[in-house]
């Protein structure tokens, strides 16, 4: 049971964590939202997600390059649930600014760039980090 309940304490740690370093992207791309149109803009934020996700992926790497998740279930269970995460706690926040009165601020969109810039942390984390033994 102990075992059970520190790969738990584990998993939301790594995800919290990652939602952490997600949040100041989210923001910026909040920032940069106007009164007018951006649906133009949309794919351009998206590659921008990306590229940036993967930026801060690979300084993790050299930052913290050991994962704290030991069970390899869990490890699964952390690449599909992060991106997944983030973003509905992107999207909430978005869609409480756009009813506080900033009606441009686009849930969707901040969304999508959310679970694009957490997917790419997320898959070079689970792909190069040190597994404990």
């Amino acid at each position: 049971m102990e075992e059970l309940l520190i790969a738990i304490f584990q998993f939301l740690f790594e995800v919290l964590l990652q939602s952490l370093v997600e949040l100041p992207w989210d923001w910026f791309v909040g920032s940069r939202e106007l009164r007018l149109d951006q649906s133009s803009k949309k794919f351009h934020w998206i590659i921008a997600s990306l590229l940036i996700g993967a930026g801060v992926g690979v300084i993790s790497l050299f930052i913290r390059p050991n994962t704290s998740i030991k069970s390899s279930s869990f490890r699964l269970l952390y690449l599909i649930l992060a991106p997944l995460f983030s973003a509905m706690i992107s999207f909430l926040m978005a869609r409480f600014f756009s009813s506080r009165g900033r009606p441009w601020v686009q849930p969707r969109l901040h969304a999508i760039c959310t679970f694009c810039f957490t997917l790419v942390v997320t898959v070079l984390r689970f792909t190069y980090a040190h597994r404990p033994l």
